[in-house]
């Protein structure tokens, strides 16, 4: 908390995210130039990801990011298994594309997958994933480019208590600061895992952290595994606090839904256990060492 002011609180996440707004003008004062008015980078995504999500799949490889509240669909996402030929950004390398509406012709707004073309031959037990994402704008008066060139790393990591963590980087807020995430597992009934916003020099939270999503893994009925003609919930992703608020700012959100859906294949593969990432720690370790 930065401070209450005529009953309002203020905090440093709304002073950060608050446009700074010029002192007002006198309209009888011909002394006073008004500075021009600039119109903020166009919205990176054609619609705002909601407060809660559901993600649908079918017989096929396409993904659908849909309003849980409303059912209606977002996001089309495609998933390509490795060494199955797709456009850029990923090329043959297993993971998703996400496209910015709801038909796989529409343009590409982010991709996430391995991090290699011959990771599961080469590099098995790696722990590192890539999400790659636009470029940031270079002004608020210019959009930056809509091509996915931005790369964004998720390395998995064990931790004290046979925990587990799944921490990024991404640029978040107004002033676009980058900032530490962590996918941690969850106590909570019925919530797979939660998404920590890690403290830095500049930003202070509680010890506790601050929770800015959850993940939870939808349990599929023997009936709907055996109809391959309907669409599955397989999982859901809830925002919460300073990211459902809008505070973090859509390219922030964008990584989340990127960074669920890559949790969701490497759990496929097991990847996302204690016991595999491991092994990858060690063979890390061995390679520094041989190096």
């Amino acid at each position: 908390m930065i401070g209450n002011h005529e009953g309002v609180i203020t905090t440093q996440d709304v002073l950060e995210y608050e446009p700074s707004l010029p002192p007002n003008y006198s309209s009888h004062d011909q002394n006073v130039l008004i500075p021009p008015v600039y119109r903020a980078a166009a919205p990176l995504c054609y619609r705002r990801f909601p407060s809660i999500m559901t993600i649908k799949a079918g017989w096929s490889k396409s993904f659908r990011i849909c309003d849980t509240n409303s059912d209606e669909v977002l996001y089309l996402a495609k998933f390509h298994p490795y060494g199955w030929s797709c456009p850029k950004p990923l090329g043959a390398r297993g993971g998703f594309i996400l496209h910015n509406g709801i038909s796989h012709q529409d343009a590409i707004l982010a991709a996430a997958g391995d991090i290699t073309l011959f990771e599961q031959k080469i590099n098995p037990f790696s722990n590192k994933s890539h999400i790659m994402l636009p470029p940031l704008a270079k002004d608020d008066k210019r959009q930056a480019s809509r091509e996915v060139t931005e790369t964004e790393t998720m390395t998995a990591k064990s931790v004290a208590n046979n925990g587990v963590v799944f921490h990024f980087f991404v640029e978040a807020g107004r002033a676009m600061k980058r900032e530490k995430f962590e996918w941690r597992r969850c106590a909570e009934e019925g919530v797979a895992w939660k998404l920590v916003r890690c403290p830095s020099s500049s930003r202070k939270v509680p010890p506790e952290r601050e929770i800015v999503a959850k993940l939870s893994w939808v349990p599929v009925s023997l009936a709907t595994l055996l109809d391959p003609l309907s669409l599955k919930s397989i999982f859901t992703l809830q925002f919460v606090n300073s990211l459902k608020s809008g505070i973090l700012g859509e390219r922030c959100a964008l990584t989340v839904v990127l960074s669920a859906l890559r949790l969701w294949q490497l759990r496929t593969k097991g990847k996302h256990k204690r016991s595999y990432i491991r092994i990858g720690e060690r063979m890390g370790e061995k390679d520094i060492q041989m190096a």
